[in-house]
């Protein structure tokens, strides 16, 4: 009669078929744009990476083995855990590209006084900035788009293996560079309203002018906010092209980072 060894590196081997993929999802799970926010526990997007590792994993390219308890394991977990984060990034460019912009919109038509809580980021944002978030995040669930960059970040162990450098290092930089994108594409969304409010604001200038007696403080306060508000509620007719163009940017630079063909 045998009997059946099991030699340590089988079972390094087991558990790293496991442990590198928990710790590239996890890494997604607890940076990504609304599921990795403050409104969900930790514990639950623990669950839902763990859940989904067990399910993906057997599914996966072999991995090189490793021992767990050295210096390389270490630098491979570090790996998979900056290739979830920085994916998950990414998507709070995406959205926070209309955080500002309502920011922009709400300063210049006085809007700015009416602030909240945002329970996303834990900071007090204004209203304006956070019902254009609350609808770039409707139309991101809407579209998949959490099923998409889960769907990434699966493929990309084919195209960054375990094991590999992860993310080539000129990405990093292109991946700075990609953040400056964010508030230029807050300023083309706001430059409209930005723009109707400054012929407005010339146009009581040039009243106050011509009728000194006029008080342009009481006239010119009321105006400029429904006008802002006037501009908000036309702006949610471009919400969905405009979210869909950040999200193709975004898709891209997500693609590059990943190593793969979009």
């Amino acid at each position: 009669m045998t009997t059946a060894v099991i030699t340590t590196q089988q079972i390094y081997d087991l558990i790293g078929v496991y442990l590198w993929p928990f710790c590239r999802i996890g890494s997604l799970f607890m940076v990504m744009a609304l599921i990795g926010t403050k409104m969900i526990p930790v514990r639950t997007r623990l669950v839902f990476a763990l859940s989904i590792t067990v399910a993906v994993a057997p599914m996966l390219p072999e991995a090189q083995s490793f021992e767990l308890i050295s210096p390389q394991a270490y630098i491979v977990v570090l790996q998979q855990l900056i290739i979830g984060a920085v994916i998950g990034i990414l998507s709070h460019v995406i959205l926070q590209s209309f955080v500002l912009g309502g920011q922009i919109l709400a300063m210049q038509s006085g809007l700015g006084f009416a602030q909240m809580m945002d329970p996303t980021s834990g900071v007090t944002v204004p209203i304006v900035s956070q019902f254009f978030l609350m609808t770039a995040s409707l139309i991101f669930l809407s579209l998949d788009g959490h099923v998409y960059m889960l769907q990434m970040i699966i493929h990309s162990f084919h195209t960054l293996p375990v094991g590999t450098w992860g993310v080539e290092p000129e990405n990093y930089f292109e991946l700075v560079l990609f953040a400056k994108w964010m508030f230029a594409s807050a300023l083309m969304m706001a430059m409209a309203a930005v723009a109707a409010l400054l012929l407005i604001n010339i146009s009581f200038g040039i009243t106050t002018k011509a009728a000194p007696q006029l008080n342009i403080f009481a006239i010119g306060f009321p105006v400029t906010i429904m006008a802002g508000l006037l501009i908000a509620w036309v702006s949610l007719g471009q919400m969905l092209p405009r979210f869909l163009q950040h999200w193709e940017a975004g898709r891209q630079m997500m693609c590059q980072l990943l190593n793969m063909s979009c």
